[in-house]
């Protein structure tokens, strides 16, 4: 009786060991790519020939998206060098974080450094250059796939822009290579270096704010939007918006843009501070730079009630948005005090 107990055991493990070993086969480990390297790595040791653009002369546009649209003149190919880069992340002591962190990098060429008027020799005496640096680098690994139009939030807080028309654009530099894979994320080289921008900055380059940005120098404002200490939350219209508020008024963009009233709902738009969405609560109630106040109505769809009672969704798509001297938050109505 024990010799059979043993072998019955003795079956079984081995009904076992092939079960698990065709289990292996039906699920093999994944393969690892040897030639991978970290981020670093990748830069500095980069042999692919890519294809640059050559867009026509900004001086047919006063749009900061001049290339937005437009066909291509040239094109160029050529191997780009990151030396001006590494030698920066370097300088900014930024070199481990961007070997050891899984990160995306959107890297700048050499070629567009020199268009700046930086070398690998005075990169380093760039004032916040690190912060400048960490505008170009996302957290964890995102592809060219994975992006939608809107915003993305890179690791110093501030948000770059993202258009997927006629290319990938980040603000208003061109991806030429998407994808450069490495050990500890992805590589989007660049065609221009990118710079935080501010509150006037993130209207300016958003063409569905361009009756804003209109709004915005009749009534002399790009001061306080551009001021680097403003820290300023602003409620942002899109085209839509005004739109249906000359509908709503009856008025002519004319009309509205003649208003003496205009500067008053222009800032009646803006808020001492920086407010955002995870700072909202039911019923909370701001006080606005124009004067009068809003309240939020978060007991359904999150909502503003303004000063004339009206009922203004917020886009739950497009709020904080940070610039690096406030955030915004897209409407789709404008507010009347």
């Amino acid at each position: 009786m024990k010799t059979l107990n043993y072998i019955k055991i003795m079956f079984a493990s081995l009904l076992m060991i092939i079960f698990a070993g065709c289990q292996e086969e039906n699920n093999p480990a994944p393969i690892q790519d040897t030639n991978l390297t970290d981020i670093m790595s990748t830069l500095e040791n980069f042999d692919e020939e890519l294809t640059y653009n050559i867009y026509e002369s900004r001086e047919n546009s006063n749009s900061r998206n001049w290339r937005r649209g437009l066909t291509i003149a040239a094109q160029v190919i050529k191997r780009p060098t990151f030396f001006t880069l590494s030698v920066a992340l370097k300088d900014a002591g930024l070199f481990q974080t961007v070997v050891k962190n899984k990160l995306t990098v959107l890297a700048p060429t050499d070629d567009a450094f020199f268009a700046l008027g930086i070398t690998p020799e005075n990169v380093g005496s760039i004032p916040n250059l690190r912060e400048i640096l960490l505008y170009h680098v996302l957290e964890g690994k995102v592809r060219a796939r994975d992006l939608e139009e809107g915003y993305v939030t890179s690791l110093n807080g501030a948000s770059i822009r993202v258009s997927l028309e006629n290319g990938v654009f980040f603000n208003e530099s061109e991806v030429i290579r998407a994808d450069k894979r490495a050990l500890n994320g992805i590589v989007h080289v660049i065609d221009q270096v990118l710079l935080p921008t501010s509150l006037l900055d993130l209207v300016n380059g958003n063409e569905n704010f361009s009756i804003l940005k209109t709004a915005i120098e009749t009534a002399g404002l790009e001061s306080a939007l551009s001021n680097p200490a403003a820290g300023l939350t602003v409620f942002a219209p899109t085209n839509d918006a005004f739109v249906s508020l000359l509908e709503e008024l009856n008025l002519t963009a004319a009309q509205l843009l003649a208003n003496p009233d205009l500067t008053t709902i222009l800032l009646y738009h803006v808020f001492n501070g920086e407010v955002f969405s995870t700072d909202l609560s039911n019923g909370l109630n701001v006080d606005m730079l124009a004067g009068g106040s809003i309240t939020f109505d978060l007991t359904g769809a999150p909502s503003i009630i303004d000063g004339a009672g009206r009922t203004i969704p917020l886009n739950t798509g497009l709020l904080d948005i940070r610039a690096t001297n406030g955030v915004v938050h897209v409407i789709d109505r404008v507010l009347l005090p």
